[in-house]
C-alpha cells in the first residue's frame, strides 16, 4: 500500500501566510518604493474578501503591485531560495518539523500540497524534506522569467483535491490501495479531508474544530 502524508502549508506548518510576506520579502529586495505601494495591496485584500475577485486574481494583483511585470529567473530562484530558507528559521511551528519527520519515519511519501506560488513553495518543500510539491504554478515567459500571471488553478479548495488527483495520475499512483493522511487547518479543504483516508485537523480553525468533531477527525495541536 502506498502510504501518503499531505500537507497543508500555511498556518497548518507556518504559523502566519507566507505569500504577503514574500511580496514584501522580495520587495524590499529589488525594488524598496514598491513598498509605498503596501496601502494598495491592502485595499486589494479588502477587495477580494468583498467578492470582487477571487484568489487568484488577488495574487496576480499583489504580483504585478509589489514585483512588477516580471521578474527574471535567476532573480527570483534566489529570493525564493532565501526566502524559504527565511521561512524555515522564522516561521515554522516545531512541532511540524516533529510531526514531517515521523511521517517520513513511518515511510509516508511526503507531500506539500499549497496555494503558495512554486517559485518559493518548491524550495521550501525541499528544505522540509518534501518528496513532491505542489502547488500554484505561476506563468512563465519563454526565457524562462516570471510573468505575474498565474498559469495553473488556485491549488485552493476543490482545486486542490483536482491537483492532488492529477499529480497521482500522472505518478501512477491512483487506486484504491492508497492510504493518504491530510493535515490542514482550514476548513477550505474540506474537499481534500473527505477524499483523504485519515483526515486531521492541525491547529483548526472554528469552522474545522466543529467539522472534525462531527466527522470524528483527528486534531492536533502544533502551535505550542
Amino acid at each position: 500500500m502506498m502510504k501518503l502524508a499531505i500537507y497543508d502549508l500555511d498556518r497548518t506548518i507556518t504559523r502566519i501566510g507566507t505569500y504577503t510576506p514574500f511580496l514584501v520579502f522580495a520587495a524590499r529586495r529589488r525594488a524598496p518604493w514598491r513598498l509605498l505601494l503596501l496601502p494598495i495591496w491592502l485595499v486589494l485584500m479588502i477587495g477580494y474578501i468583498i467578492g470582487i475577485y477571487d484568489r487568484k486574481a488577488l495574487k496576480e494583483r499583489g504580483f504585478l503591485l509589489l514585483l512588477g511585470r516580471h521578474v527574471g529567473k535567476s532573480e527570483m530562484a534566489s529570493l525564493a531560495e532565501a526566502y524559504a530558507a527565511h521561512v524555515l528559521t522564522t516561521n515554522i511551528y516545531p512541532a511540524a518539523l516533529d510531526l514531517i519527520a515521523a511521517d517520513r519515519e513511518a515511510g509516508h511519501h511526503l507531500v506539500l500540497a499549497t496555494a503558495s506560488p512554486d517559485y518559493y513553495a518548491i524550495p521550501l518543500g525541499r528544505l522540509l524534506g518534501m518528496d513532491t510539491v505542489i502547488a500554484t504554478v505561476q506563468a512563465r515567459q519563454n526565457e524562462g522569467d516570471y510573468h505575474w500571471r498565474i498559469a495553473s488553478p488556485n491549488c485552493y479548495g476543490k482545486d486542490k483535491l483536482v491537483m492532488i488527483e492529477q499529480w497521482l495520475g500522472e505518478a501512477g499512483l491512483a487506486g484504491p490501495a492508497l492510504d493518504a493522511s491530510f493535515y490542514t487547518d482550514s476548513s477550505s479543504d474540506m474537499p481534500t479531508l473527505r477524499w483523504s483516508t485519515q483526515p486531521v485537523a492541525v491547529n483548526p480553525s472554528r469552522k474545522l474544530r466543529r467539522l472534525a468533531a462531527q466527522f470524528n477527525w483527528t486534531q492536533k495541536n502544533l502551535a505550542r
